[in-house]
């Protein structure tokens, strides 16, 4: 290189680069090669240079360096991008697409994706074609964007019938109908995935079949019907499981927790979504849906902190693989955490994400409509009006004659602007038109949530009676979920109208009012260990054992939300418990 001889240099810097790969040393491969690249002389040797730019993405791929990778490719495309050889023009962007959905930047991966495509049916290599599309139709599938996923299945479709590839074909069409379960056709897309689940099983391809099963239950639950979307994910799980398709059998669970989340079943969701966490099989979807239904199991029965952990990673994972449904699902209960702990600025601002990442879609119109009836309720609490009017905006926008749930939202965001208005008698009657439409739905905790709003509005209205028996249902029904918070809410309300709590809802209630869910025992177990006592000094003042002094300091850290005795005397001084 001193001499000048910058073509001997690179050739010296590869065959360097080209030892440490054998070697295993590919930060040292990435680093000789890039420098190769540097001296290289001008445009000469382009075949050379592209074979310089492989090794460097192969090596930095191996070595972590994702973002060189994909800069050493994206020059590799540059360079093919009037290339006659149009199939190597596609392999360089699909390898692409592949970087860049490592790296998260899936909008940027879904171009290239879309560029391969077109460029393998230029080549004539239309099998290669049809894949392509159906991997950029499944990804805005999950980004939400319904039309142009349409347009790519419908070129995929005709890619695979020329190919004669009869099982893209199958996967194309049971994607095709699961998109169009998801844009509110639910009646054609069902009849579609079932033709093509009929077809892989008529001609005994499990691969398409796996995921046609994958695709009917995500439909089924995408039209509301819950109890049918349960059996058949479990079933579309345990066919994944039998043929070799683990991958996506863990998705299958991953979805099938958020279809118990909804049914009221949390016990078995968590159960369930640790096992899911637990498989090496779980991707980054499947890991993405589990974290966001743990944290909003855990928020909903007063565990914050694990709770913020789980949405956090749901949200980061949900933003990377450009999952819709997350972004917004694990977003509204990051509002909802903000709320608890008093943040009511910050979950305003997580409210108007939602709105701003349901914008962005085709009008998502499953997983957007309970977040959107509580992010109503929230806005009509905190006199939000301009966030009140985007989500009857949203919701009106996407509800249909035979959708049910956002049938039911529709009603009650409408009666949280009449409550706003102080028309309260009017918003009895949306909230109870609300609830006869939830209540063939199986879904417990939404209905408990509607029952406590139109129990506000019955005792607004005059209706004391009306408001304690709406109150007492939905409060039962929170304490069937573990849901710690909704029942606090509920029987702070209920003591709010002068209502006596124990004969109105019972002993446990009367006892953990004004205490946050702590018993007489726990509270004074609580005062004393903030005044510095140790737990055998805790035992001889309340004549106990110090183990079940321990057992109590262990209940009263699940239900603070805490880790730590230190935890446990901050928090119940916010909470006024020391006085």
């Amino acid at each position: 290189m001193a001499a000048g001889d910058e073509t001997a240099a690179c050739s010296w810097l590869v065959l360097a680069a080209r030892a440490s790969q054998q070697a295993g040393a590919h930060r040292d491969a990435v680093a000789q090669l890039s420098r190769a690249l540097e001296l290289w002389p001008g445009d000469a040797n382009l075949s050379g240079r592209l074979e310089a730019l492989e090794q460097i993405a192969r090596s930095a791929e191996l070595a972590g360096l994702t973002a060189q990778a994909v800069r050493a490719v994206t020059e590799a495309v540059d360079l093919l991008e009037s290339d006659d050889d149009r199939g190597r023009y596609a392999a360089a962007q699909r390898r692409l697409a592949g970087l860049l959905e490592a790296q998260g930047a899936w909008e940027r991966a879904l171009d290239a994706r879309q560029a391969a495509a077109d460029a393998y049916s230029a080549a004539g290599r239309q099998a290669e074609a049809a894949a392509e599309w159906l991997a950029a139709g499944a990804k805005l599938r999950s980004a939400g964007s319904f039309s142009a996923a349409l347009e790519v299945i419908a070129a995929g479709l005709d890619a695979a019938a020329g190919a004669g590839r009869e099982d893209l074909v199958r996967r194309l069409r049971a994607l095709e109908g699961n998109v169009r379960a998801r844009a509110g056709d639910g009646e054609a897309g069902l009849r579609i995935v079932r033709a093509a689940l009929s077809d892989a099983l008529t001609q005994g391809d499990h691969g398409s079949a796996a995921e046609a099963y994958q695709r009917l239950a995500d439909s089924l639950e995408h039209t509301g019907d819950y109890r049918a979307a349960r059996a058949s994910y479990s079933e579309a799980a345990e066919f994944c499981e039998l043929n070799g398709a683990g991958t996506l059998g863990e998705v299958c669970l991953a979805c099938l927790t958020m279809v118990l989340r909804q049914s009221g079943e949390w016990d078995q969701a968590v159960e369930t979504g640790r096992q899911v966490l637990a498989s090496p099989d779980s991707n980054e979807h499947a890991r993405a849906v589990v974290h966001g239904v743990l944290g909003s199991i855990l928020l909903h029965r007063g565990r914050l902190q694990e709770a913020r952990s789980e949405l956090h990673a749901a949200s980061v994972l949900a933003k990377r693989i450009g999952l819709a449904a997350m972004e917004m699902d694990s977003e509204a209960h990051l509002a909802r955490l903000a709320t608890a702990e008093g943040r009511i600025s910050d979950a305003r601002d997580r409210c108007w994400n939602v709105i701003r990442r349901w914008r962005r879609t085709d009008g998502e119109r499953h997983y957007a409509i309970p977040n959107l009836r509580w992010m109503a309720s929230f806005a009509s609490e905190r006199s939000a009006p301009d966030l009140l009017e985007a989500c009857a905006t949203a919701v009106t926008a996407v509800v249909t004659a035979h959708d049910l749930e956002a049938q039911a939202a529709v009603h009650h965001v409408l009666g949280e602007a009449a409550l706003a208005s102080g028309e309260s008698a009017v918003a009895v009657s949306r909230f109870d038109q609300s609830l006869s439409l939830l209540t063939d739905l199986d879904l417990p905790f939404e209905e408990a949530e509607v029952q406590r709003r139109a129990a506000l509005a019955c005792a607004q209205a005059g209706d004391r009676r009306g408001a304690v028996e709406r109150y007492r249902s939905a409060y039962r029904t929170a304490r069937r979920l573990g849901a710690r918070a909704l029942a606090q809410s509920i029987a702070a309300a209920v003591a709010g109208l002068g209502e006596k709590i124990e004969p109105r809802l019972g002993r446990l209630a009367a006892a953990g009012l004004g205490r946050d869910g702590l018993s007489p025992r726990e509270l004074e177990v609580v005062r004393l260990v903030a005044a510095g006592h140790t737990s055998r000094e805790v035992a001889q003042q309340l004549t106990l054992s110090p183990r079940t002094v321990e057992m109590h300091v262990h209940r009263i850290l699940v239900k603070l939300d805490c880790r730590t005795r230190v935890d446990i005397t901050r928090r119940a001084a916010e909470l006024g418990l020391l006085a």
